[in-house]
């Protein structure tokens, strides 16, 4: 991602560099300087829609992701959880970046295992579960392949509904 910085313009070099910013500061847990660069964000950023570059909408989805991540609290209400996703699922769908990612990561992974008959993935981010659903859809159909996913995820950024809903449809596909 640096490499292309000096591509851009002095603006989305400045837009990117806080958003890298107030991610930093997020994941150090200091939420309170994150919440100073997400406002000045929301001043630059005031919506996604219109006739905006692909980056700015992009830069607005992470700027609306990261303030939902700063302003989360352990004992949301499962419609957070719903917003959330429905936040990611619109940045999948404005995002061919992501679409891509999975897409050729899953055929790397196709093609490492050709014909096994047990797959064991262990997942340290599994997020919403969309890199492997994709996964399962591209498996071939009636091999009786023996799938198996295995997620660690902190508490502190994912909730026990939002696992509840990822295991839900993970399931449903494969069966």
């Amino acid at each position: 991602m640096l490499i292309g910085v000096r591509f851009l313009s002095p603006r989305s070099s400045s837009l990117l560099d806080m958003l890298s910013a107030a991610g930093e500061l997020i994941l150090a847990g200091n939420r309170l300087h994150a919440q100073g660069i997400l406002a000045w964000l929301n001043h630059q950023l005031v919506s996604a829609l219109g006739p905006k570059n692909p980056f700015q909408r992009a830069a607005f989805c992470f700027k609306e992701a990261m303030q939902m991540q700063s302003q989360s609290q352990l004992d949301l209400n499962p419609i957070d959880g719903i917003l959330k996703m429905g936040a990611y699922k619109m940045f999948f769908e404005v995002s061919p970046i992501i679409q891509f990612m999975n897409f050729t990561s899953n055929q790397t992974l196709l093609e490492a295992l050709g014909d096994a008959k047990n797959i064991h993935i262990i997942d340290f981010d599994i997020a919403f579960g969309a890199q492997r659903a994709s996964f399962i859809q591209e498996l071939p159909a009636g091999n009786n392949t023996l799938f198996k996913i295995t997620a660690f995820a902190s508490s502190s950024t994912h909730r026990p509904f939002e696992f509840g809903l990822v295991d839900e449809n993970l399931s449903q596909l494969a069966q």
